[in-house]
Formats: structure tokens, C-alpha cells, sequence
């Protein structure tokens, strides 16, 4: 019998596997999977986000990322709206599809997800 030690990272997702999506940017990209995925800020609030896998790698910071996370609210109604969530949660893949920039009626700009 073996007495190697493991290490915990053996056994658990990294928290460095996933990014942000503001890196993506200025980047298309399509997406294969998609998750609810909330965020607690560090004042306890909680806001509505989505963990997205993308087919492709990109090196961000120098290592490679395909999962990103965002809590940009019309990005997140997009992903997890119940058709395009089983749309791409059931093999068809969704893309590609780029982060734009629109400004609202009163003047402040938010994102969207558009066909690139």
C-alpha cells in the first residue's frame, strides 16, 4: 500500500480555472456550455451572473482560459434564458457572439451579447 501524499488541488476545482468575461471584450467567441452562476460581493450582496465555457482557449495574463463568468445583466438574460440555455446545454453551440457596448435611454452604457 502507498503512502504518496496528494494534494488537495488533486481534488477540487481551482478557483484560477475561470475569468472574467471583460476579457473577452474585444474578442468573438462561441459558447458550448452555459450555468447559473451567482456572485456575493464582499459586502455580503448577492447578484445574478452565469459561468459560460467557450470552444476555444484564450491566453489571458499568460494562462489559458475557456470558462468565464459575468454578472453584466443583459449578458446573463441572454445565456440563461431557458431556449438558449437548452439550446446550448444540448450540443448546439452558440456563436460566434461578441460583447458590445449600448448606450440606454438615460445615457449610461451597458452590454449586450450580438452575432459577431
Amino acid at each position: 500500500m502507498s503512502n504518496k501524499a496528494t494534494r488537495i488541488s488533486d481534488f477540487s476545482q481551482s478557483a484560477s480555472d475561470a475569468t472574467s468575461a471583460s476579457n473577452l471584450d474585444k474578442e468573438s467567441f462561441t459558447i458550448i456550455a452555459v450555468k447559473k452562476h451567482d456572485y456575493t460581493g464582499k459586502d455580503g450582496a448577492t447578484s445574478d451572473g452565469v459561468l459560460f465555457t467557450t470552444d476555444t482557449k484564450y491566453q489571458i495574463d499568460g494562462v489559458e482560459y475557456d470558462k468565464f463568468y459575468t454578472t453584466r445583466k443583459v449578458p446573463t438574460e441572454q445565456l440563461l434564458a431557458e431556449e438558449a440555455a437548452a439550446s446550448i446545454n444540448g450540443g448546439t453551440p452558440m456563436g460566434p457572439m461578441k460583447f458590445a457596448k449600448v448606450s440606454g435611454k438615460n445615457g449610461s452604457n451597458y452590454f449586450v451579447l450580438e452575432d459577431a
